[in-house]
Protein backbone atom coordinates (compact mmCIF):
# COMPACT_ATOMS: atom_id res chain seq x y z
CA UNK A 1 0.00 0.00 0.00
CA UNK A 2 2.77 2.44 0.52
CA UNK A 3 4.09 2.24 -3.13
CA UNK A 4 0.76 2.64 -4.10
CA UNK A 5 0.43 5.56 -2.08
CA UNK A 6 3.43 7.08 -3.42
CA UNK A 7 2.33 6.39 -6.98
CA UNK A 8 -0.77 8.45 -6.39
CA UNK A 9 1.06 11.08 -4.87
CA UNK A 10 3.62 11.70 -6.94
CA UNK A 11 1.41 11.51 -10.23
CA UNK A 12 -1.36 14.34 -8.33
CA UNK A 13 1.60 15.85 -7.26
CA UNK A 14 3.32 16.45 -10.99
CA UNK A 15 0.04 16.90 -12.70
CA UNK A 16 -0.96 19.67 -10.02
CA UNK A 17 3.05 21.22 -10.87
CA UNK A 18 2.19 21.20 -14.76
CA UNK A 19 -0.95 22.82 -14.27
CA UNK A 20 0.68 25.22 -11.67
CA UNK A 21 3.06 26.10 -14.08
CA UNK A 22 1.15 27.38 -17.50
CA UNK A 23 -1.32 28.94 -14.76
CA UNK A 24 1.88 30.90 -13.70
CA UNK A 25 2.78 31.43 -17.31
CA UNK A 26 -0.72 33.00 -18.14
CA UNK A 27 -0.81 34.89 -14.80
CA UNK A 28 2.73 35.98 -15.86
CA UNK A 29 2.40 37.22 -19.08
CA UNK A 30 -1.28 38.68 -18.16
CA UNK A 31 0.09 41.07 -15.39
CA UNK A 32 3.21 41.98 -17.95
CA UNK A 33 0.87 43.15 -20.34
CA UNK A 34 -0.80 45.14 -17.98
CA UNK A 35 2.37 47.17 -16.42
CA UNK A 36 3.37 47.82 -19.99
CA UNK A 37 0.86 51.09 -19.73
CA UNK A 38 3.02 51.97 -17.05
CA UNK A 39 6.77 52.16 -18.71
CA UNK A 40 8.48 55.17 -19.31
CA UNK A 41 5.93 57.20 -16.70
CA UNK A 42 7.93 58.61 -14.25
CA UNK A 43 11.28 56.86 -15.09
CA UNK A 44 9.35 53.15 -14.43
CA UNK A 45 11.33 51.50 -16.84
CA UNK A 46 10.63 47.40 -18.67
CA UNK A 47 13.05 46.16 -16.24
CA UNK A 48 11.26 47.30 -12.73
CA UNK A 49 8.05 45.76 -14.27
CA UNK A 50 9.96 42.53 -14.93
CA UNK A 51 11.28 42.34 -11.13
CA UNK A 52 7.83 43.57 -10.34
CA UNK A 53 5.25 40.65 -11.86
CA UNK A 54 7.53 37.62 -10.09
CA UNK A 55 7.32 39.21 -7.00
CA UNK A 56 3.31 39.71 -7.17
CA UNK A 57 3.03 35.64 -8.35
CA UNK A 58 3.33 33.98 -5.04
CA UNK A 59 0.48 35.61 -3.47
CA UNK A 60 -1.56 35.57 -6.16
CA UNK A 61 -1.15 31.80 -7.26
CA UNK A 62 -1.92 31.00 -3.62
CA UNK A 63 -5.74 32.59 -4.46
CA UNK A 64 -5.65 30.32 -7.35
CA UNK A 65 -4.19 26.80 -6.17
CA UNK A 66 -7.42 25.42 -5.32
CA UNK A 67 -8.46 25.61 -9.17
CA UNK A 68 -5.16 24.48 -10.04
CA UNK A 69 -4.99 21.43 -7.03
CA UNK A 70 -8.60 20.05 -8.49
CA UNK A 71 -7.21 20.22 -12.17
CA UNK A 72 -4.14 18.61 -11.53
CA UNK A 73 -5.62 15.82 -9.49
CA UNK A 74 -8.29 15.33 -12.03
CA UNK A 75 -5.65 15.27 -14.66
CA UNK A 76 -3.75 12.86 -12.26
CA UNK A 77 -6.51 10.37 -11.99
CA UNK A 78 -7.90 10.54 -15.43
CA UNK A 79 -4.43 9.79 -16.85
CA UNK A 80 -3.73 6.39 -14.70
CA UNK A 81 -7.60 5.79 -15.78
CA UNK A 82 -7.13 6.13 -19.18
CA UNK A 83 -4.16 3.74 -19.03
CA UNK A 84 -6.54 1.42 -16.88
CA UNK A 85 -4.22 1.63 -13.91
CA UNK A 86 -6.93 2.71 -11.86
CA UNK A 87 -8.58 -0.64 -13.22
CA UNK A 88 -6.03 -2.09 -12.09
CA UNK A 89 -6.28 -1.18 -8.67
CA UNK A 90 -9.52 -1.56 -8.18
CA UNK A 91 -9.77 -5.28 -9.94
CA UNK A 92 -6.73 -5.95 -7.09
CA UNK A 93 -9.24 -4.61 -4.40
CA UNK A 94 -8.23 -0.95 -3.75
CA UNK A 95 -11.23 0.53 -2.88
CA UNK A 96 -12.11 4.56 -4.07
CA UNK A 97 -11.90 5.61 -0.18
CA UNK A 98 -8.38 4.07 -0.54
CA UNK A 99 -7.52 6.08 -3.26
CA UNK A 100 -9.29 9.36 -2.31
CA UNK A 101 -7.35 8.99 0.98
CA UNK A 102 -3.66 8.69 -1.07
CA UNK A 103 -5.16 11.62 -2.80
CA UNK A 104 -5.67 13.50 0.33
CA UNK A 105 -2.19 13.07 1.79
CA UNK A 106 -0.87 14.26 -2.09
CA UNK A 107 -3.10 17.59 -1.11
CA UNK A 108 -2.25 18.07 2.19
CA UNK A 109 1.77 18.05 1.44
CA UNK A 110 1.02 20.60 -1.61
CA UNK A 111 -0.95 22.66 0.66
CA UNK A 112 1.72 23.01 3.52
CA UNK A 113 4.50 24.03 0.77
CA UNK A 114 1.74 26.44 -0.77
CA UNK A 115 0.33 27.60 1.96
CA UNK A 116 4.08 28.52 3.57
CA UNK A 117 4.82 30.31 0.24
CA UNK A 118 1.08 31.89 0.01
CA UNK A 119 1.16 33.44 3.89
CA UNK A 120 4.32 33.36 4.34
CA UNK A 121 6.93 35.06 1.80
CA UNK A 122 4.12 35.99 -0.88
CA UNK A 123 2.46 39.04 0.68
CA UNK A 124 5.79 40.83 2.04
CA UNK A 125 6.96 40.10 -1.65
CA UNK A 126 3.79 42.09 -2.93
CA UNK A 127 4.03 44.91 -0.70
CA UNK A 128 7.65 45.53 -1.67
CA UNK A 129 6.83 45.59 -5.04
CA UNK A 130 3.96 47.31 -5.18
CA UNK A 131 4.88 50.17 -3.05
CA UNK A 132 8.44 50.46 -5.29
CA UNK A 133 5.81 50.51 -8.56
CA UNK A 134 3.97 53.12 -6.51
CA UNK A 135 6.95 55.27 -5.19
CA UNK A 136 8.53 55.44 -8.52
CA UNK A 137 4.88 56.08 -10.51
CA UNK A 138 4.21 58.80 -8.04
CA UNK A 139 5.58 62.24 -8.12
CA UNK A 140 8.85 63.52 -7.44
CA UNK A 141 7.15 66.26 -5.25
CA UNK A 142 4.86 63.71 -2.67
CA UNK A 143 5.63 65.08 0.65
CA UNK A 144 3.69 62.68 2.88
CA UNK A 145 2.83 59.69 4.18
CA UNK A 146 -0.70 59.30 3.99
CA UNK A 147 -3.34 62.19 2.44
CA UNK A 148 -7.07 62.67 3.25
CA UNK A 149 -7.72 59.89 6.71
CA UNK A 150 -11.01 59.96 8.34
CA UNK A 151 -11.32 58.99 11.43
CA UNK A 152 -14.92 58.13 13.66
CA UNK A 153 -14.98 58.00 16.79
CA UNK A 154 -18.52 58.10 19.06
CA UNK A 155 -20.42 61.43 17.89
CA UNK A 156 -17.49 62.92 16.47
CA UNK A 157 -15.26 62.85 12.99
CA UNK A 158 -12.05 64.09 12.34
CA UNK A 159 -10.04 64.58 9.26
CA UNK A 160 -6.13 64.66 8.95
CA UNK A 161 -5.04 66.50 5.81
CA UNK A 162 -1.95 65.08 5.61
CA UNK A 163 0.24 62.52 7.65
CA UNK A 164 4.18 63.47 6.85
CA UNK A 165 6.16 61.56 9.51
CA UNK A 166 4.99 58.59 11.75
CA UNK A 167 4.86 61.60 14.17
CA UNK A 168 3.32 64.74 12.89
CA UNK A 169 -0.17 65.29 10.63
CA UNK A 170 -1.26 68.49 8.99
CA UNK A 171 -4.30 70.18 8.93
CA UNK A 172 -6.64 68.67 11.63
CA UNK A 173 -10.41 69.05 11.35
CA UNK A 174 -12.72 67.43 13.94
CA UNK A 175 -16.49 67.62 13.70
CA UNK A 176 -18.31 66.98 16.92
CA UNK A 177 -22.41 66.61 16.68
CA UNK A 178 -24.91 66.61 18.85
CA UNK A 179 -27.28 63.31 20.03
CA UNK A 180 -30.15 64.71 17.33
CA UNK A 181 -27.67 64.51 14.83
CA UNK A 182 -27.10 68.58 14.59
CA UNK A 183 -23.25 69.85 14.53
CA UNK A 184 -22.35 71.63 17.56
CA UNK A 185 -18.81 72.04 17.03
CA UNK A 186 -16.11 72.30 14.36
CA UNK A 187 -11.73 72.08 16.08
CA UNK A 188 -9.29 72.89 12.86
CA UNK A 189 -5.33 72.54 14.07
CA UNK A 190 -2.67 73.45 12.07
CA UNK A 191 -0.61 70.81 12.85
CA UNK A 192 -0.25 67.77 15.18
CA UNK A 193 2.60 65.80 17.22
CA UNK A 194 2.73 62.73 18.76
CA UNK A 195 4.87 63.72 22.40
CA UNK A 196 5.01 60.55 24.77
CA UNK A 197 2.74 58.48 23.28
CA UNK A 198 0.36 61.08 23.28
CA UNK A 199 -1.08 63.28 20.40
CA UNK A 200 -0.95 67.40 20.59
CA UNK A 201 -2.49 70.11 18.41
CA UNK A 202 -1.27 72.88 17.79
CA UNK A 203 -2.66 76.13 16.44
CA UNK A 204 -6.37 75.62 17.26
CA UNK A 205 -9.61 77.08 16.17
CA UNK A 206 -12.84 76.21 17.49
CA UNK A 207 -16.66 76.86 16.38
CA UNK A 208 -19.38 76.25 18.42
CA UNK A 209 -22.90 76.32 17.07
CA UNK A 210 -25.29 77.70 19.95
CA UNK A 211 -28.98 78.20 19.23
CA UNK A 212 -28.96 81.53 18.68
CA UNK A 213 -25.34 82.09 17.57
CA UNK A 214 -21.53 81.12 16.42
CA UNK A 215 -18.74 81.35 19.22
CA UNK A 216 -15.07 81.48 17.54
CA UNK A 217 -12.35 80.68 19.72
CA UNK A 218 -8.82 80.17 19.43
CA UNK A 219 -6.13 77.95 21.66
CA UNK A 220 -2.71 77.37 20.81
CA UNK A 221 -2.22 73.70 22.43
CA UNK A 222 -4.66 71.02 23.17
CA UNK A 223 -4.76 67.18 23.56
CA UNK A 224 -6.18 64.74 21.11
CA UNK A 225 -7.76 61.65 22.56
CA UNK A 226 -8.23 59.82 19.27
CA UNK A 227 -7.76 56.21 18.50
CA UNK A 228 -4.83 56.81 15.76
CA UNK A 229 -1.51 55.09 15.25
CA UNK A 230 -0.12 55.99 11.92
CA UNK A 231 1.60 52.70 11.48
CA UNK A 232 -1.77 50.63 11.30
CA UNK A 233 -3.13 53.27 9.57
CA UNK A 234 -0.21 52.86 6.51
CA UNK A 235 -0.95 49.03 6.75
CA UNK A 236 -4.78 49.66 6.69
CA UNK A 237 -4.09 51.38 3.24
CA UNK A 238 -2.46 48.19 1.84
CA UNK A 239 -4.85 46.26 0.21
CA UNK A 240 -5.93 42.97 2.17
CA UNK A 241 -4.47 40.30 -0.26
CA UNK A 242 -1.67 41.75 0.67
CA UNK A 243 -1.32 41.49 4.13
CA UNK A 244 -0.49 38.81 6.25
CA UNK A 245 -2.91 36.79 8.30
CA UNK A 246 -1.53 38.95 11.30
CA UNK A 247 -1.44 41.94 9.96
CA UNK A 248 -5.00 41.59 8.46
CA UNK A 249 -5.79 40.68 12.30
CA UNK A 250 -4.38 43.88 13.25
CA UNK A 251 -6.08 45.94 10.91
CA UNK A 252 -9.52 44.52 11.45
CA UNK A 253 -9.06 45.39 15.41
CA UNK A 254 -7.64 48.68 14.53
CA UNK A 255 -10.35 49.82 12.18
CA UNK A 256 -13.17 48.76 14.68
CA UNK A 257 -11.17 51.04 17.18
CA UNK A 258 -12.01 54.20 14.88
CA UNK A 259 -15.44 53.65 13.92
CA UNK A 260 -14.58 52.17 10.70
CA UNK A 261 -16.15 49.77 8.69
CA UNK A 262 -14.67 45.81 8.82
CA UNK A 263 -16.80 43.36 6.64
CA UNK A 264 -14.11 43.57 3.39
CA UNK A 265 -11.29 42.79 5.82
CA UNK A 266 -12.83 40.33 8.06
CA UNK A 267 -14.07 38.36 4.63
CA UNK A 268 -10.97 38.27 3.27
CA UNK A 269 -9.40 36.81 6.73
CA UNK A 270 -11.94 33.96 7.08
CA UNK A 271 -11.72 33.39 3.23
CA UNK A 272 -7.82 32.97 3.89
CA UNK A 273 -7.64 30.83 6.95
CA UNK A 274 -10.47 28.79 5.11
CA UNK A 275 -8.32 28.75 2.19
CA UNK A 276 -6.31 25.01 3.51
CA UNK A 277 -9.74 23.41 3.85
CA UNK A 278 -11.08 24.51 0.20
CA UNK A 279 -8.24 23.44 -1.42
CA UNK A 280 -8.63 20.03 0.10
CA UNK A 281 -12.46 19.92 -1.14
CA UNK A 282 -11.37 20.89 -4.32
CA UNK A 283 -8.50 18.14 -4.80
CA UNK A 284 -10.87 15.44 -3.08
CA UNK A 285 -13.39 16.55 -5.88
CA UNK A 286 -11.56 15.22 -8.69
CA UNK A 287 -12.17 11.64 -7.29
CA UNK A 288 -15.52 11.14 -8.38
CA UNK A 289 -15.02 13.19 -11.75
CA UNK A 290 -13.09 9.72 -12.23
CA UNK A 291 -14.97 6.82 -10.80
CA UNK A 292 -18.07 8.25 -10.99
CA UNK A 293 -20.71 9.30 -14.10
CA UNK A 294 -17.84 11.23 -15.56
CA UNK A 295 -15.92 7.86 -15.71
CA UNK A 296 -16.24 7.11 -19.29
CA UNK A 297 -15.93 10.71 -20.50
CA UNK A 298 -12.97 11.35 -22.84
CA UNK A 299 -9.62 13.60 -21.18
CA UNK A 300 -10.38 16.19 -22.87
CA UNK A 301 -14.86 16.80 -22.02
CA UNK A 302 -13.14 16.03 -17.96
CA UNK A 303 -10.98 19.05 -18.53
CA UNK A 304 -13.28 21.39 -19.74
CA UNK A 305 -15.58 20.54 -17.07
CA UNK A 306 -13.18 20.88 -14.28
CA UNK A 307 -12.05 24.52 -15.80
CA UNK A 308 -15.75 25.46 -15.67
CA UNK A 309 -16.14 24.45 -12.04
CA UNK A 310 -12.88 25.73 -11.42
CA UNK A 311 -14.39 29.11 -13.06
CA UNK A 312 -17.59 28.68 -11.18
CA UNK A 313 -15.89 28.50 -7.52
CA UNK A 314 -13.39 31.45 -8.24
CA UNK A 315 -16.49 33.82 -9.22
CA UNK A 316 -18.49 32.45 -6.45
CA UNK A 317 -15.57 33.65 -3.97
CA UNK A 318 -15.32 36.89 -5.75
CA UNK A 319 -19.28 37.74 -5.82
CA UNK A 320 -19.36 37.06 -2.41
CA UNK A 321 -17.19 39.75 -1.41
CA UNK A 322 -18.64 42.89 -2.63
CA UNK A 323 -22.05 41.11 -0.83
CA UNK A 324 -20.42 41.45 1.90
CA UNK A 325 -20.30 45.11 1.57
CA UNK A 326 -23.47 46.02 -0.52
CA UNK A 327 -25.76 44.07 1.61
CA UNK A 328 -23.67 43.84 5.01
CA UNK A 329 -24.03 39.93 4.56
CA UNK A 330 -21.94 38.35 7.33
CA UNK A 331 -18.19 38.20 6.13
CA UNK A 332 -18.03 34.45 8.05
CA UNK A 333 -21.03 33.36 6.19
CA UNK A 334 -20.17 34.46 2.85
CA UNK A 335 -16.62 33.04 3.41
CA UNK A 336 -18.53 29.85 4.31
CA UNK A 337 -20.80 29.60 1.50
CA UNK A 338 -18.69 28.50 -1.24
CA UNK A 339 -16.65 25.84 0.83
CA UNK A 340 -19.74 24.22 2.16
CA UNK A 341 -21.25 24.16 -1.26
CA UNK A 342 -18.38 22.20 -2.63
CA UNK A 343 -18.03 20.18 0.40
CA UNK A 344 -21.47 19.46 -0.44
CA UNK A 345 -20.91 18.92 -4.16
CA UNK A 346 -18.09 16.47 -3.50
CA UNK A 347 -19.84 14.85 -0.68
CA UNK A 348 -22.82 13.83 -2.58
CA UNK A 349 -20.39 12.74 -5.95
CA UNK A 350 -18.28 10.41 -3.64
CA UNK A 351 -21.37 8.49 -2.09
CA UNK A 352 -22.64 8.30 -5.54
CA UNK A 353 -19.96 6.23 -7.00
CA UNK A 354 -19.63 2.22 -6.70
Amino acid sequence: MKILDRYIRHTVIFSTFLVSAVVIGIQSFLALIQQLQYVGQHGYTLWQAFLYVPMQLPAQFYQLFPIAGFLGALIGLTRLSSTSQLIVMRASGVSIKRIAWSVLKAAVLMIVVVTTMGEGAGPLLQQHSELARQKTLSSSNRDSLLDSVWLHQANGFTHISRLTHQNTMLDITRYRFGPDGRLVRVIDAKSGRLVNGQWKLSHLKKTIFLKDRIEVKTQQHSDFHVAFQPNLQLQMSIDSAEQTMMDLYRTIEYRRSTGLGVNRFVFSFWQRLLQPATTVIMICLAVPFVFGSFRSASMGFRIIAGVLIGFVFYMLNQLFGPITLVYQFPPLLAALIPTCLFSLIALILILRTR
